[in-house]
């Protein structure tokens, strides 16, 4: 394409189009877009547990969870103690002196190496109780921030992902041979397409679409995809923030055992 422009005209109109070319020939300005996905996702449990040890009746445990076991605990912690030392007298007169040793601590520290939270423990005589508090906050954050740069009033694609075949269809010849499969590709992964358009006072007005898609997951019959989708239009300035939307999902569920 060639940027020319040629007019053949008497002077006067000559200066009159040269004032209307010099405000329609100026350079387009160009939109830098900047996008942040985030993908949160908070969990919260509490976990407690009571287990009691007797040595004629054995053991009981009243837990929602995963608990260390009460009769591996007791014994790690006999192994744990310091033994004392004797002195045996034979009736020969011979005398066998057994000094004072340490406990072992490998067990116990094993056993306790997988555990966070709080344990109190009791004994008295021939019974044990062992008492676990263990409370867990989580959160993790998936962040993408696609960048995208696109002239005035012009729409612009980014993605970033793969295609994933599809099962659509299936034919068998005679006898049930030769099998013919159709198989489409979908894309998933991260999509933004942005069209700017610059308005008085450098304010930019963006019509928006953005989508996040994975594979969820597999079917006897087919592949399971999880998609999340937005498209609307905003009014921002210059390097101001804006926020397009967002989803929460809030999931609750107790289990006693």
């Amino acid at each position: 394409h060639s940027n020319a422009l040629i007019v053949t005209a008497p002077q006067d109109i000559m200066q009159s189009l040269q004032r209307v070319i010099e405000q329609l020939d100026i350079r387009r300005a160009q939109v830098h877009v900047e996008a942040l996905i985030v993908e949160v996702a908070e969990g919260s449990n509490i976990n407690f547990g009571v287990q009691w040890a007797s040595k004629d009746a054995g053991l009981m445990q009243f837990a929602n969870g995963t608990q260390i076991p009460i009769g591996t605990l007791g014994a790690a912690i006999s192994q744990a103690k310091p033994q004392k030392g004797s002195t045996v007298i034979s009736e020969n007169g011979a005398t066998t002196i057994n000094p004072d040793t340490n406990g072992d601590l490998s067990t116990l520290a094993q056993l306790l190496s997988g555990f966070s939270g709080t344990a109190v423990g009791v004994v008295k005589g021939d019974w044990m109780a062992l008492v676990q508090a263990v409370k867990n906050d989580s959160s993790s954050n998936v962040l993408s921030t696609p960048s995208i740069t696109t002239l005035d009033n012009q729409e612009a694609f980014f993605m970033v992902g793969q295609d994933v075949p599809v099962l659509t269809g299936s034919t068998v010849g005679s006898n049930n041979s030769n099998p013919f499969n159709t198989v489409e590709r979908k894309k998933v992964g991260i999509m933004l397409k942005v069209t700017p358009q610059i308005n008085e006072g450098n304010a930019v007005q963006m019509v928006i679409e953005q989508e996040v898609s994975k594979v969820e997951g597999q079917t006897s019959l087919d592949v399971v995809f999880g998609e999340r989708k937005l498209k609307t239009t905003v009014l921002a300035n210059d390097g101001e923030l804006i926020v397009l939307g967002g989803l929460m999902d809030d999931q609750a569920g107790e289990s006693v055992a």
